[in-house]
């Protein structure tokens, strides 16, 4: 039998299921089980041709976490009563959140869906009609505006509230912290706030800051937000820092999650870094001093201007998460081009490209946690430290401890990568727990 027939043949049989459904309800408890593990089945044979359709799409990371998020709400929790693809709870990706799902599972079952259905459309499994339907469904549902705006009445009970009270440590300490996080915001678009307390702590070790008071600032913080450049997500399991810009797209903030895991962040010294709790901030560089000279002798934008247009490109360059930095001198150049100031001819946009390209490399970036491009081919990413690792890496301890790693993304690699036997990602999670690095936990 075709591999189409065959896939057409489970269809058929999950459609049977979804149309008897409800005399199905009724089945005595083995029968039905039995129901539930053949719906399984089926479901998981979908779930294998689409997973073989993008293995050479994404990477290996991107490919399990679909396959893993599929089969966990497709067999784990909609066949357990009998909800199959053609039902309409498929739709509902709220409710699942009150069921003790995260927000960020939800939203990255969310992208699985999508791209699930829209395989299925490709092997005409399923009616354009529908596999729009879906998709314009599930689109509207947990972005993070949503969810602030859901909020917000509350919020603004709370902010009144908290306006009145006294600094969780002192105006100057409550102040200084949240200059810390407005700079990591803008210098690595996401961090954990467990992250960002081990930066702060190393850096300011005369403070003494007690885990319970600065959760008691990040939970301030959170209704602050609409004041700040920066946003304390605390729908995700680790509460997190993130860019205000990334607000309105989920999309990417998960590839910049995806493009991240396991890097070490940029850390500056503390008045280095605390430079960029001012939004748009640029270091003086050499190459940045040619991007000003193009502008202004080239291009000749009025000297007045200057300064926004380069903290534009700056931003544009810092932000940027797609896979493909190409588009970075367009973007660039078309947004000069709307003011009336881009390159007029292919010499000239020639001699722009190699102008942006001297100043992308010294650009510190979002997917690169601060490091410019020309700093980060020196990076190793953590994972690659336990390669064959029995005990923790010398090197990898050293990055932990400087806070430079982020310890629990380690721990949940561990946890979830089949490629290590059990015993040895259990010891390793264990000497990490035994290096006592400061935690909110």
């Amino acid at each position: 039998m075709s591999k189409n027939l065959t896939l057409q043949n489970t269809i058929n049989q999950i459609k049977y299921i979804q149309d008897r459904q409800n005399a199905l309800f009724e089945l005595d408890p083995d029968q039905y089980d039995r129901q539930v593990a053949k719906l399984s089945i089926l479901n998981q044979k979908l779930i294998d041709a689409f997973i073989m359709t993008i293995t050479d799409k994404y990477t290996e990371k991107t490919v399990k976490k679909h396959q893993r998020n599929l089969t966990f709400f497709l067999n784990e929790y909609l066949a357990c009563h009998l909800e199959t693809i053609f039902g309409e709870e498929i739709l509902d990706l709220e409710y699942p959140i009150t069921k003790g799902f995260t927000t960020t599972e939800m939203r990255e079952t969310k992208t699985a869906l999508k791209k699930f259905y829209r395989f299925l459309l490709a092997q005409q499994l399923i009616t354009t009609e529908m596999a729009n339907q879906v998709v314009d469904t599930l689109n509207s549902q947990l972005t993070l505006k949503e969810i602030r705006q859901s909020l917000r009445k509350e919020n603004e009970y709370l902010k009144k509230m908290i306006s009145a009270s006294q600094p969780v440590f002192s105006e100057t300490t409550d102040e200084l912290i949240k200059n810390y996080f407005a700079a990591f915001a803008n210098l690595y678009g996401k961090i954990s706030c467990d992250q960002a307390y081990r930066i702060i702590c190393r850096q300011n070790p005369e403070l003494r800051l007690a885990s319970t008071k600065f959760i008691n600032l990040i939970e301030r913080l959170t209704y602050q937000s609409d004041e700040l450049g920066f946003l304390v997500d605390q729908s995700q399991v680790q509460p997190q820092i993130i860019h205000h810009t990334l607000l309105d797209h989920p999309d990417k903030l998960m590839r910049l999650s995806d493009q991240t895991m396991g890097m070490p962040f940029a850390i500056l010294k503390k008045s280095k870094l605390l430079k960029y709790a001012e939004n748009g901030y640029f270091e003086p560089s050499p190459s940045l001093k040619t991007l000003v000279n193009f502008y202004q002798d080239v291009l000749e934008i009025p000297k007045e201007e200057i300064e926004r247009y380069v903290k534009i490109t700056v931003s544009i360059i810092r932000t940027w998460t797609d896979d493909k930095v190409s588009g970075i001198y367009s973007t660039v150049n078309e947004m000069l081009l709307n003011d009336g100031y881009g390159c007029a001819n292919r010499e000239m946009l020639e001699e722009f490209i190699q102008v942006l390209i001297s100043f992308y490399n010294d650009t510190p970036r979002w997917v690169l946690r601060g490091f410019a491009p020309s700093q980060s081919r020196m990076q190793i990413n953590a994972f690659e430290l336990l390669d064959d690792q029995k005990n923790l890496n010398k090197r990898l301890i050293r990055l932990m401890k400087s806070a430079q790693v982020d310890p629990l993304e380690i721990i949940l690699y561990l946890f979830s990568n089949s490629d290590i036997d059990e015993d040895t990602s259990n010891r390793l999670q264990q000497q990490i727990i035994n290096l006592d690095i400061p935690s909110l936990d």
